[in-house]
């Protein structure tokens, strides 16, 4: 009889897979939410105050020092000595989603703010992300794309492992010579939220403390491009980071894998199906609210869909 080896004998005993399963009730996705706006809004403040605890803090604009005082619950805090730039962050993001130490600690993440990790990058490839400018240079906005692209698929991953992600950005004005203009070049920044829009079920613009204006929702309590007079985050916002507040018919489990993904999905709301009154047979809205929510199919394949849906029924603009 062959005795043990060592290795053999110093092999933990594995936990049973079968003791590892999770009940679907236990599956939940965290909030994916974007709030931006000019300075002394409240964005951060709003992030501190309703964020569900524990909370992780990336604090690219080192103000979580304003935050840390019996106002608020505690939090951990990494800063721009630990996260310096855009590259960085998307390491970070790659280790949270795959280390379950991370996602299974934390109930929340604050990014505050994406402006710092991304206009660098923007002054770094030279480009103008608020005009025609930004199509100059194929190889930048090709670089751009990438970093884009992989960004916004970690932020939909965070939440798909049940954590809230709640990023910051700030109005700023367009890039001159790789720096932000002023008085008459001003405009809004590519932190507006025109780059990032499918990654998040909420993007608000906060214009002061009490105001707000809705640029994105997938929830039922509002609509795109609604403004809400006396705003209150411990009222408004809570219930949409404590997961009480119900996302709109058909969008509960929709998650895009990009942006045309979701302007398929916006065209079809506003087209309608002929059984509702509106212009699309049941059976063709059907077949592409499936190809909406496939997140394997191609870019080029959605795009497909989107303009033969504009030829057929035409398109959202002249619905409305």
């Amino acid at each position: 009889m062959t005795k043990p080896t060592a290795a053999h004998a110093a092999a933990p005993l594995r936990t049973s897979f079968l003791d590892q399963v999770e009940d679907s009730t236990q599956l939940a996705m965290g909030a994916k939410i974007q709030v931006w706006g000019g300075p002394e809004t409240g964005k951060s403040h709003d992030a501190y105050e309703n964020l569900p605890r524990p909370l992780i803090v990336v604090d690219s604009d080192v103000s979580a020092g304003l935050f840390n005082d019996d106002r608020f619950e505690g939090f951990k805090r990494l800063g721009p000595d630990k996260i310096p730039d855009i590259e960085t962050l998307i390491a970070f993001l790659d280790e949270f989603t795959s280390d379950a130490r991370w996602y299974r600690t934390y109930k929340s993440l604050l990014i505050d703010s994406l402006t710092q990790f991304v206009d660098p990058k923007v002054a770094q490839l030279g480009i103008d992300m608020t005009s025609a400018a930004e199509k100059q240079d194929g190889r930048a906005q090709a670089d751009w794309a990438r970093v884009a692209k992989e960004l916004t698929r970690l932020v939909r991953k965070v939440s798909a492992l049940g954590v809230n992600i709640y990023v910051v950005a700030e109005e700023r004005t367009r890039f001159v010579g790789n720096r932000p203009g002023d008085g008459e070049e001003g405009a809004k920044s590519s932190l507006s939220p025109k780059k990032f829009t499918h990654a998040f079920d909420l993007i608000l613009q906060k214009t002061s403390k009490g105001d707000v204006i809705v640029r994105k929702t997938r929830y039922r309590k509002w609509t795109k491009d609604q403004k809400l007079a006396g705003y209150q985050a411990p009222r408004d916002l809570a219930p949409i980071l404590q997961g009480t507040e119900q996302k709109a018919a058909g969008l509960e489990d929709f998650d895009p894998g990009t942006a045309a993904h979701e302007e398929l999905m916006e065209l079809l709301k506003a087209l309608g199906s002929d059984v509702r009154g509106g212009k699309i047979p049941l059976a063709k809205m059907r077949e592409y609210l499936a190809l909406a929510k496939n997140n394997d199919a191609g870019e080029p394949e959605v795009r497909r869909s989107i303009n033969e849906i504009k030829r057929t029924y035409g398109d959202a603009a002249r619905a409305a």
